[in-house]
């Protein structure tokens, strides 16, 4: 356990019209170079959850946990993800830390498929992955890793939001969107306002289309941790080399 003095608060201060970043004027949106950085820092954590290691590639390292479990929090919450203190790597907004596991299980890494287990009810409302509430019955309603992934998606969605609302009202009842990768064709998913003005024309379509892909409602449908964060560093590089040009961006992070 890790103790760190975050004087900004928490994600809710971005959302805050109100309310700014010390040093950092308060936008209608926030740029998508922000979201990358903040997307960045979420995944490292998930990264953390799931192996004991920031890097997707090193051997996991558990510190003596049973590496047959998960670590779950249950409650990643916009109010659970602290605004921390900025280094070289965090010039604009800072790094986001995340806290509170009072809720936090350790869920059987290889669970049980093909059957609906037991609901869990730890999390939030508005912030519960598919798998942790009653629902149409899921082909292989797994928890762990997968349900962190989910509640990151949650959490990107309402930053593009910018408001805390909008991981509540998300559609009861998943879409299957276009998605310009055939791996998650035909695959129901949340978050498809995504694919609306004036999100569509303010956010590049790597972006929205990852966040859904967190958001995906069958647990082994979701893009896996060891392919999370690569995939969040190639769109951060991306949208550095590519600036505000939205198809620029498409293209840069496509050609990684």
């Amino acid at each position: 356990m890790y103790l760190q003095f975050c004087p900004v608060g928490d994600l809710t201060v971005l959302m805050n019209p109100a309310a700014s970043t010390p040093g950092t004027v308060r936008k209608p949106f926030i740029l998508e170079e922000d979201l990358w950085d903040m997307f960045y820092c979420l995944s490292l954590a998930v990264s953390v959850m799931a192996r004991g290691a920031e890097d997707a590639k090193s051997p996991a390292v558990l510190h003596g946990l049973d590496t047959s479990l998960e670590l779950v929090p249950y409650d990643i919450t916009v109010d659970n993800v602290l605004i921390g203190n900025r280094d070289p790597d965090h010039e604009r907004y800072p790094i986001l830390v995340m806290g509170d596991f009072e809720s936090a299980a350790a869920e059987p890494k290889n669970a049980s498929k093909g059957i609906q287990e037991e609901v869990r009810v730890r999390d939030a409302p508005g912030w519960t992955a598919p798998e942790n509430k009653e629902g149409p019955i899921m082909r292989a309603p797994r928890k762990g890793t997968c349900s962190n992934i989910f509640q990151i998606g949650l959490l990107m969605h309402a930053l593009i939001h910018c408001s805390v609302r909008y991981p509540a009202i998300l559609p009861k009842h998943p879409w299957k969107p276009p998605f310009s990768d055939l791996r998650y064709t035909g695959k129901f998913t949340y978050g498809t306002d995504l694919f609306n003005t004036p999100w569509k024309d303010t956010y590049s379509a790597t972006l929205r289309e990852l966040v859904m892909h967190c958001l995906m409602y069958e647990p082994l449908h979701r893009v896996g941790v060891q392919e999370l964060h690569p995939r969040v560093a190639t769109g951060r590089r991306a949208c550095r080399e590519a600036k505000r040009d939205l198809k620029e961006f498409d293209k840069q992070a496509n050609a990684l």
